[in-house]
């Protein structure tokens, strides 16, 4: 019986090792052949191009107020101060007049400044984070359509128009 005892031993031994190794997956079977085990291909999607200064410049020309529609190469030149704001600290005054204007302007810094000019041009304006702006700008002549705005960072924060003789623009704000 002895022996007898060992084999039955031996055996349950081996079922038992069986059944543990089928357990931790030693014995699973393998994946059917049509099953992949490499990982799903990676799908990137294509970067669309930044639109070019040019074309900034138009949209903006679209975007401008209808009362105060300029002739576009006089717009083009005003967008294009905003437009180089991107990617820097700088804060622009743009200004469009037929005529000439004059006004006063203060920044961040609480330093206020007179200005005067005629046509189409841009200033740079102290402007901190956080910190406020006031600019009001008359027409000094009978010629209306004055254009006013503060642009940061590629983008017009505030604007205002007069289509008015000696028309007045004044604008406030928050600094980008």
């Amino acid at each position: 019986m002895e022996k007898g005892k060992k084999i039955v031993t031996g055996v349950g031994i081996a079922v038992a090792i069986i059944a543990v190794l089928a357990i931790i997956g030693y014995m699973a079977p393998h994946p059917p052949p049509t099953m992949s085990l490499k990982p799903p291909p990676v799908i990137t999607q294509e970067k669309t191009p930044e639109p070019t200064r040019e074309e900034r410049i138009k949209t903006m020309y679209a975007d401008m107020p209808t009362t105060v529609r300029v002739r576009e190469e006089d717009w083009q030149k005003l967008a294009g101060y905003v437009v180089d704001t991107e990617n820097t600290n700088k804060t622009v005054l743009v200004i469009g007049s037929f005529g000439a204007y004059r006004g006063s302007v203060q920044g961040s810094d609480f330093v206020s400044s007179s200005i005067q000019g005629e046509g189409f041009a841009g200033y740079n304006l102290v402007c901190e984070p956080k910190g406020i702006y006031s600019v009001s700008i008359q027409g000094t002549d009978s010629a209306g359509k004055l254009y006013v705005g503060v642009a940061a960072n590629g983008k017009i924060l505030k604007q205002g128009s007069s289509n008015a003789e000696y028309g007045v623009v004044s604008i406030a704000g928050t600094c980008a």
